[in-house]
């Protein structure tokens, strides 16, 4: 048997219903955490395909292919309020013809835009904007050319995007979905107006669909608009209860998290164990923060660990093994051991009974900002080798 499977408590993101998360263990479905999300949100399944999701109803993303992650994200507005209607006159066009509904969209309808340059040089699609701190991102596919360019202004912030090789260069993220898809994001600061440039050669055109300006500063799912601007609110997830107390051992353990850190490098993401709805004396904390990780084990008697491992993590997926015991605490992360103290006590038994997907405490905004491959509680400390095995990529 894996090690993972080894886990009292497992999460994989696969089986869900409206309100709830299955778990893989407990086997009699005890370990199953709710979720909540008062709004409809959109996913890519398994299929390439942008769909929406019911509320209250977890989504398991597959962007990129491969095996389904967990969504769990903070509120977001789409502040562009035709995302989909490039020839509408909101969008100001120099030089570039728009061809409304000329291919099928990411969400599988006939409503993706050819966008064509007609003169040679670098022309655009624009539009003015009152935004502060956050980001702008676009679905494109390649026609007859093969590149896209998206620029802000006030202060600039440039980035092009390769669809043939799937490049982005400088601070541009490019994501496959599907189908010949990709959503192209840079952040933004003091944004003034946005750009979407067209290939620069004359008559080349791509497809575009699906625009999205939010106060985010790496993008979120996306959120279609026509007309007005729309929020997608929170999702949350967190259970409270003796079933999830049985799977946990205050006294030693292990929380491990399996996570995609895109989104998360720009503040503090958290995921817990607490003792009832969030209560700050009792807490078992892992905390990513861009260049660190981050690890608190605080009892009744204050904190006993504040661990901080920091390196430069380059791989988009993370590996984290928090490890508490009397004594006995450490911080693993991609097979590594990256920080332990050795001085603090635990619990007593039965002391966490609350697992806590995304959120810090009593906040009313979730700190995290990306896609959970597998959450898992051990009751026992596992050992250097296995820690090492559980981490490694």
């Amino acid at each position: 048997m894996s090690i993972l499977k080894q886990a009292s408590l497992l999460m994989y993101p696969s089986g869900y219903k409206a309100s709830k998360l299955y778990s893989i263990n407990p086997v009699d479905g005890s370990g199953d955490l709710s979720f909540a999300r008062s709004s409809t949100g959109t996913r890519v399944n398994d299929s390439g395909i942008v769909e929406t999701i019911a509320i209250d109803t977890p989504r398991i993303d597959y962007t990129g292919g491969g095996c389904g992650k967990l969504l769990i994200e903070p509120q977001s507005t789409n502040s562009l309020i035709y995302s989909e209607q490039f020839d509408n006159s909101y969008w100001g066009k120099t030089g570039v013809s728009i061809i409304a509904n000329d291919t099928i969209a990411p969400d599988g309808t006939m409503t993706a835009d050819r966008a064509t340059n007609l003169f040679t040089g670098q022309k655009n699609i624009q539009k003015s904007i009152t935004s502060g701190a956050g980001s702008f991102s676009i679905y494109a596919k390649k026609g007859v050319g093969d590149t896209i360019t998206l620029i802000t202004l006030g202060p600039t912030v440039s980035s092009t995007f390769d669809l043939q090789n799937v490049t982005a260069s400088g601070v541009g993220v490019i994501q496959e979905i599907g189908n010949g898809w990709y959503r192209c994001s840079i952040p933004i600061t003091g944004t003034t107006q946005v750009r979407i440039y067209p290939p620069p050669v004359l008559n080349d055109y791509v497809y575009l669909w699906g625009a999205q300006l939010e106060g985010v500063t790496a993008a979120t799912s996306y959120t279609p608009t026509s007309g007005t601007t729309v929020t997608r609110t929170q999702d949350t997830s967190l259970t409270t209860s003796s079933n999830i107390a049985a799977a946990i051992n205050s006294e030693e353990g292990v929380l491990f998290v399996d996570f995609d850190r895109l989104g998360l490098d720009y503040e503090d993401s958290w995921i817990g164990l607490y003792k009832g709805s969030n209560s700050f004396s009792n807490s078992i904390r892992i905390i990513y923060r861009k260049d660190r990780i981050l690890a608190y084990f605080r009892n009744g008697s204050g904190y006993q660990a504040i661990m901080t491992y920091y390196s430069t993590f380059t791989m988009p997926r993370i590996k984290v093994a928090f490890k508490w015991k009397v004594n006995d605490f450490a911080i693993w992360a991609n097979g590594v051991e990256g920080a332990t103290d050795t001085s603090g006590t635990t619990f007593n038994a039965g002391e966490i009974d609350t697992v806590n997907l995304g959120d810090y405490i009593n906040s009313p905004n979730p700190k995290f900002n990306s896609k959970i491959n597998a959450l898992a509680v051990y009751d026992t400390a596992l050992s250097d080798a296995d820690l090492t095995t559980l981490t490694t990529l």
